[in-house]
């Protein structure tokens, strides 16, 4: 094999800071903190949702490597990793009177990227804790997009912690989790599409979210229909953590958007849902 390879090397260096506000007295709805990951290093906030704001001082040190292929300009291989570390103790938790994590700095949190070509891509994370010397969560999702308008995701995420203490029986309750899904884009014919999802929590042997939608699409308008099942909060687009199932209720949702070409459309909340649970999704139609 003939091909060559540029590597580049990318430190990055990112400040954020936010004075403190005593939010105790105020209620939270649904804001909750987004789940540590290599993004989350560059985050403006810890939280999702808007009954929190962050207090912050913090400086996020991190290094990312590409392998770009030199014939055809396209990256083939992106590794990352960082690390934040917080100059002054957070104060605001999702929880009053809950004083937060008080720790000098986060885990390291790192991720790479592989496109071996341009119909597959794989995306690994990982997040290990230095302290403990262990692997507190990490995940893999496997895309597969045959043609621009076809769409395939599986992936698998996990994560692990010590065992909690049930407050009633006085015993020890396993807190991991591990998680599947599954998602995909598929069109029947020029004009008709569908789209699918599926959430499975392994732990707990049981269904986290179920979506199902379809799409005709003519020269001049379009017209979409979605119906989705989640476990209580998750039909929240913004909630990106891992959830347990076993005393959560289930919401159910049916989307219906139309859209005149030109003129703008309907409900666009529908392309937020379908961005979040399909991977990619975004990407395909141009957003």
């Amino acid at each position: 094999n003939d091909r060559s390879f540029l590597q580049t090397l990318e430190p990055r260096l990112y400040y954020l800071y936010a004075d403190y506000e005593d939010q105790d007295n105020l209620p939270n709805f649904d804001t909750t903190e987004v789940d540590f990951s290599y993004q989350q290093l560059f985050r403006e906030s810890r939280f999702n949702g808007y009954d929190r704001l962050d207090d912050a001082d913090q400086t996020t040190v991190g290094l990312m490597s590409r392998f770009i292929d030199q014939q055809s300009g396209r990256e083939i291989l992106n590794l990352a990793a960082g690390q934040i570390f917080y100059n002054r103790d957070r104060r605001v938790s999702t929880t009053p009177g809950v004083p937060y994590d008080r720790s000098p700095s986060s885990e390291i949190a790192a991720e790479a990227v592989y496109t071996p070509s341009e119909a597959f891509r794989f995306t690994t994370s990982i997040s290990w804790d230095p302290d403990t010397n262990k692997t507190s969560e990490g995940g893999i999702l496997g895309q597969w997009t045959p043609t621009e308008h076809m769409l395939f995701n599986l992936g698998y995420r996990y994560r692990r912690e010590a065992p909690e203490l049930d407050p009633i029986t006085g015993d020890f309750i396993n807190a991991d989790i591990d998680q599947a899904e599954f998602s995909a884009v598929i069109p029947l014919n020029h004009q008709w599409r569908l789209f699918t999802r599926w959430h499975y929590d392994i732990t707990d042997n049981s269904s986290l979210e179920t979506l199902g939608g379809i799409e005709y699409e003519s020269c001049c308008w379009m017209i979409r229909m979605v119906y989705q099942e989640a476990v209580d909060g998750a039909l929240d687009i913004d909630n990106n953590n891992f959830v347990a199932s076993d005393e959560l209720e289930r919401d159910y949702a049916f989307y219906l958007q139309f859209q005149l070409k030109g003129l703008g459309d309907l409900a666009d909340k529908v392309d937020s849902v379908l961005d979040y649970a399909i991977p990619g999704f975004a990407k395909m139609n141009g957003r």
